[in-house]
C-alpha cells in the first residue's frame, strides 16, 4: 500500500511539473491595444482607469426631460480613440496632443467617422497625437465625469501617454503642448478641465465648435494668465447671445477679439451658416493648421 501511494506520488509530481512548464503558453495575454491601419494613420481605443466615466455622479440614472440615461448603457464606456497621425514623433522628449469632448447622442468612435476627424487631423499636417474622449455615450448629458475633478484631466493624460509609452508608440510618457476641442454639449468637461484640470501650463489653445452654451466665465483666467493662450469659438447663430455676453467679460478684462481666422490673433469669436452638427467639418483642421503645434515631416 505504502509503494503504491509512492508511486502515484511521483506521478503526480511529474504531471504537476509538466502543466507548470505548459502553464506560460496557455496563460500569456494577448496584446491589449489592437491597432487599425488607415490611410492617414492608426487608431485604437484604448480603455482607461481615469475615464471621464464610470463616475460616481451617474451611478444611478440620469433624467432628461422624461427621458431615462443609465450607467450601464450610457456611463459605463471607459474608452478614448486614440489616432496617430503617419509621420508623428516625438519632438525633444515630449508629445503634443489634441483632445476633443463630443457633444450630446453621439459616441466617440461615431464622431471619429461623422466629422472625418481622422482626414482634418493629417491635412493639418501638425506633429500631434489625437484623443477622441468618450463623455456620456449617446446620451443628453454635458457631464465630464472624472474630468470635472481636481487634476482629473492630468490624470487622463498621463495614463493615455503611459499605456502608449508601454506599447511602444511612443519613446517618453512626458507631455508637452496640449490643445483642448469641444463640440456643444462637450464644453463642460473642456472648461473644467480647462479649470480643474492641473495642465494648465500645457494648454496653449481652446477650441469650442458651437460649444459656447456655459462656463465661459473660466476661461478668462486663462486668457489673462498667459499672453499666448488662444480661444477659437466658432458658432451658429443659436449661441450668438452668449457670445455677446462673453464680450463683455472680455472688455472688463482688457481683452480683445476678432471674427476672422488669423494665427496672430489671441481671442476669435466667428459666426457661421453652417448647421450645428456640420461647424466642425474643414474647421478643425483649419484650427489646427494656424496652431502653435509643430508641422508634420513626412
Amino acid at each position: 500500500m505504502g509503494e503504491l501511494m509512492s508511486g502515484k506520488l511521483i506521478v503526480n509530481s511529474i504531471l504537476l511539473i509538466f502543466v507548470l512548464m505548459l502553464r506560460p503558453l496557455y496563460t500569456q495575454e494577448k496584446p491589449s491595444v489592437v491597432w487599425h491601419e488607415v490611410n492617414e494613420g492608426k487608431w485604437t481605443k484604448l480603455y482607461l482607469k481615469n475615464s471621464l466615466f464610470p463616475h460616481s455622479s451617474r451611478q444611478g440614472t440620469h433624467k432628461y426631460k422624461g427621458l431615462v440615461f443609465t450607467k450601464s448603457l450610457n456611463y459605463s464606456d471607459s474608452s478614448a480613440v486614440i489616432f496617430i497621425p503617419s509621420g508623428y514623433k516625438t519632438f525633444e522628449g515630449k508629445n503634443d496632443l489634441v483632445v476633443h469632448f463630443h457633444g450630446w447622442n453621439n459616441e466617440a468612435v461615431n464622431v471619429m467617422h461623422d466629422v472625418n476627424l481622422l482626414p482634418q487631423m493629417y491635412r493639418s499636417q501638425k506633429n500631434a497625437i489625437l484623443i477622441i474622449a468618450q463623455g456620456p455615450k449617446n446620451a443628453m448629458d454635458s457631464s465630464g465625469g472624472k474630468i470635472e475633478e481636481r487634476n482629473g484631466l492630468k490624470k487622463y493624460i498621463r495614463e493615455i501617454l503611459t499605456k502608449l509609452r508601454a506599447d511602444g508608440q511612443i519613446s517618453t510618457s512626458r507631455l508637452g503642448m496640449l490643445i483642448i476641442s469641444a463640440h456643444s454639449g462637450g464644453y463642460r468637461p473642456a472648461i473644467l478641465g480647462l479649470e480643474n484640470g492641473g495642465l494648465k501650463k500645457n494648454i496653449k489653445e481652446l477650441y469650442l465648435f458651437d460649444s459656447f452654451y456655459d462656463l465661459t466665465d473660466k476661461i478668462i483666467p486663462w486668457l489673462k494668465a498667459d499672453k499666448d493662450n488662444r480661444l477659437r469659438s466658432i458658432y451658429t447663430e443659436n449661441l450668438a447671445p452668449e457670445h455677446q455676453e462673453f464680450l463683455k467679460l472680455l472688455m472688463i478684462n482688457g481683452l480683445t477679439y476678432n471674427n476672422i481666422l488669423a494665427k496672430e490673433v489671441k481671442v476669435i469669436l466667428m459666426g457661421t451658416r453652417a448647421c450645428h452638427d456640420c461647424v466642425m467639418d474643414g474647421n478643425f483642421e483649419k484650427l489646427l493648421k494656424m496652431s502653435y503645434l509643430r508641422d508634420i515631416k513626412r
